[in-house]
């Protein structure tokens, strides 16, 4: 009986702690959970303001697709030429590329924050010059208004602000939730257009760069730009406003600190960064992440997107044009009054289906903000970019069969024919948006190393905005050679072709830390990918030691176990 109860005792006891231990890892869980929950609160205000100009972004690109149309309109406050219509809408990229790499020369010695600060002004002045334009019917001030939209649009896209503010769970889904709000801008500035002459829009348009740049003036500096200028102490500030209160601030100071001065010994620590580029041949981290951001971008402009953004109205004004109907020029919109008697319902189908593709966009956005948080980089990519290849042989097949359904006697399935254009425009949409679209903009924000991330970015960027040029220049003249859907089916091939070639070299960046991410370029183990693209990572050898006293960042090299089969290390 005595042992029965000691037996009985024990099993209690154990029982009672086993309970405990639990209640403890529920505990440990909800504090967990609750700190991560209050980090990205945090995080999301201090890049509010980065959102806000990016709804500037979609406005202002989307700006053309409505405002070209209404100036082919007899009634129309001036008049413009076709060349005059490829310049409005492709101008803005003419100055992106002189500011995207004057961005990143300023942002590495004045900090993001502030740039971004400064782009608000560009917007601002575009607003008002289209404003201006309309009231004085001068084409010079819209050619102005465009290049103002561009310098604002070079500074923003080239920003790491987000990237450099944001935790590594957050950083992919905070990043691609700037292409939602881009595409709300999109949808506004299509529904406005659809009820208000383009130059209205310009009365009210600058509230928005107004208040971002209020609100920037709150936001907290980037820490790794603040550690990369020795202010230790307003970087641990930086921190503690973008961190949950109990986090290690002194362990993520280190961390960058490391990060930092590992960039500046790989680099022989005295090559400037016009050295590294003129003997980029020397740094693999650099000119591999450089290759595959413009393959990709090669990619993201032979995809179709930013024809459809730019050209929107105008093509699906052709689109649902009636056979024999030679009225497209003359009525673009059926809510001003010009000088016929009936404006035909192609105008309202028109802004309809641009309102219906920038929908489609918003939601792909968001679909694919929660996506990078579970699935590989690289998965969706190459599904983003197989739908995009069906979407544009599907668009493209559509527009054949609906150019020859006079000839080929469908008069009747015209109307289906047409919203099966649209339907298969806004399929194309969704299906580059997943992955197409906005990964150039992703990878080159998370690949190059931070000494030097600014910089390459605003380069990369900059060769972008010219194939941007060239394809919206290049478009009309396809367009005449090959017709409507031989220009889409054109598209289809090329992202066909140079699919393999991205999935083979395009790296998983999903969940890794941004030092880490580099080092697959650094340490050459690029070509040790495995088929899923995962890299055996190795941890750091010589972490940074903060000394408390001076509040200087010291190194300090300590004794490593190594591990001879996969190099690993462990402090």
């Amino acid at each position: 009986s005595t042992r029965d109860n000691t037996n009985l005792k024990t099993a209690n006891t154990t029982m009672g702690l086993e309970l405990k231990s639990s209640e403890d890892e529920k505990a440990c869980a909800d504090r967990e959970a609750e700190n991560m929950k209050n980090t990205m609160k945090k995080q999301l205000l201090a890049i509010l303001p980065v959102y806000i100009l990016q709804l500037c972004y979609g406005m202002s690109s989307g700006y053309p697709a409505i405002t070209t149309p209404q100036l082919t309109l007899r009634c129309a406050a001036f008049h413009i030429s076709s060349d005059q219509e490829s310049w409005i809408v492709s101008l803005d990229n003419l100055a992106t590329p002189f500011v995207c790499i004057l961005s990143g020369f300023l942002q590495q010695r004045f900090g993001p924050k502030l740039i971004l600060m400064l782009a608000c002004f560009p917007y601002m002045c575009g607003w008002g010059a289209a404003a201006g334009a309309g009231h004085l019917q001068s084409v010079e001030l819209l050619y102005a208004s465009r290049l103002f939209v561009g310098v604002g649009h070079g500074f923003l896209v080239t920003t790491i602000y987000t990237v450099e503010v944001s935790s590594k769970e957050f950083r992919g889904s905070f990043s691609i939730f700037e292409g939602v709000l881009r595409s709300i801008g999109l949808i506004l500035v299509f529904c406005f257009g659809a009820l208000i002459p383009w130059y209205q829009i310009a009365y009210f348009a600058p509230v928005f760069p107004l208040m971002a740049f209020l609100l920037l003036l709150n936001s907290p500096e980037s820490p790794v730009f603040l550690v990369s200028r020795g202010k230790i102490e307003e970087a641990e500030a930086s921190i503690g406003k973008l961190k949950h209160k109990d986090y290690a601030i002194e362990r993520e100071i280190e961390n960058i600190s490391f990060g930092l001065e590992e960039q500046k010994q790989s680099h022989n620590g005295e090559a400037s960064k016009l050295d590294i580029l003129r003997n980029i041949g020397k740094y693999p981290e650099i000119y591999k992440p450089f290759l595959i951001v413009m393959i990709l971008s090669i990619v993201q402009q032979f995809s179709g997107a930013t024809v459809i953004r730019g050209f929107v109205v105008k093509i699906f004004g052709k689109v649902f044009l009636k056979p024999g109907d030679n009225t497209l020029h003359t009525h673009t919109n059926g809510t001003y009054d010009c000088d016929t008697e009936e404006v035909p319902m192609i105008s309202r189908l028109a802004n309809l289906s641009a309102i219906l593709i920038a929908v489609v966009r918003l939601f792909a956005s968001l679909i694919l903000a929660k996506l990078l948080v579970k699935i590989p980089r690289r998965s969706l990519y190459a599904a983003s970019a197989v739908g995009t290849v069906l979407s544009l042989a599907f668009f493209a097949t559509t527009l054949l069969i609906s150019d020859h359904a006079v000839p080929w006697q469908l008069e009747n399935s015209e109307d289906l024919l047409n919203w099966s254009s649209v339907m298969s425009a806004c399929l194309l949409v969704f299906s580059v948006n997943m992955g197409v679209q906005p990964m150039p903009l992703l990878m080159s924000s998370e690949l190059f190393p931070a000494e030097v991330r600014a910089l390459c970015k605003g380069i990369s960027r900059s060769i972008t905005c010219m194939l941007i040029i060239l394809s919206l220049k290049i478009y009309p003249v396809i367009e005449q050679s090959i017709q409507l859907y031989g220009t889409f089916y054109l598209y289809s091939g090329t992202v066909l072709l140079l699919l393999p070639v991205i999935y083979l070299v395009l790296p998983e960046t999903r969940n890794q830390p941004l030092a880490s991410i580099n080092k697959q370029f650094s340490d050459n183990q690029l070509d040790q990918m495995d088929k899923k693209g995962k890299m055996d990572m190795n941890e750091n050898p010589f972490p940074p030691v903060v000394s408390k006293s001076r509040r200087d960042i010291t190194f300090r090299k300590r004794s490593l176990t190594t591990n001879t089969e996969n190099e690993k290390s462990r402090i």
